[in-house]
């Protein structure tokens, strides 16, 4: 059970890049319809399974104007799902505790995402990657803009969650006690 997500594009000059989602069943890869979004520039940059019914894709898509996509897979279809920015990678605690890394650092809480960091005081950030060091202590890499100068940049974020079994695993351990930071 593995998913792979990209986008094709028909080789012009002008990107008409479509989202391409695949999955593995243990035999074989199949592609699966994303969303779809006709006549848009769409591509997906990260994937992650929680559960078979539970699985994100994320990137982006231009309109006239740049914006975060992301899709959520109920274990039959794809469903777009409004996201504040676009996504180049993503990290999951649990289906209630996904994380997003590009434009910023978002959050989906079971309910919605929101926007957790933006980075104000770093000139264009844009983060690639996202992983975690242990349950409660998130790190995202990727450059910014100083001086007109492509640098590095790099950022630590320790996630809050209320006491409890705040993932409904019917455990109570590290990552339902993130330490308040």
């Amino acid at each position: 059970d593995v998913w792979a997500v990209g986008a094709a594009s028909d080789g012009d000059s002008m990107p008409s890049a479509h989202s391409q989602i695949q999955h593995w069943n243990g035999s074989s890869w199949t592609p699966v319809p994303a969303a779809s979004m006709p006549g848009v520039w769409h591509d997906l940059n990260a994937v992650v399974a929680i559960a078979p019914n539970d699985v994100w894709a994320a990137g982006e898509y231009f309109d006239t104007l740049y914006h975060g996509l992301s899709l959520h897979w109920d274990g039959s279809s794809w469903m777009q799902v409004p996201i504040p920015g676009g996504v180049s990678d993503m990290y999951a605690f649990a289906g209630d505790n996904v994380y997003a890394v590009g434009d910023g650092v978002m959050h989906w809480d079971g309910i919605s995402w929101t926007t957790v960091e933006l980075f104000p005081a770093v000139s264009s950030p844009s983060l690639a990657g996202i992983d975690a060091a242990w349950d409660c202590d998130l790190w995202a890499g990727g450059r910014q803009f100083s001086n007109g100068t492509l640098q590095t940049f790099t950022a630590h974020l320790t996630p809050t969650v209320p006491p409890g079994d705040a993932d409904n695993d019917g455990i109570a351990d590290a990552i339902d006690n993130c330490p308040d930071v």
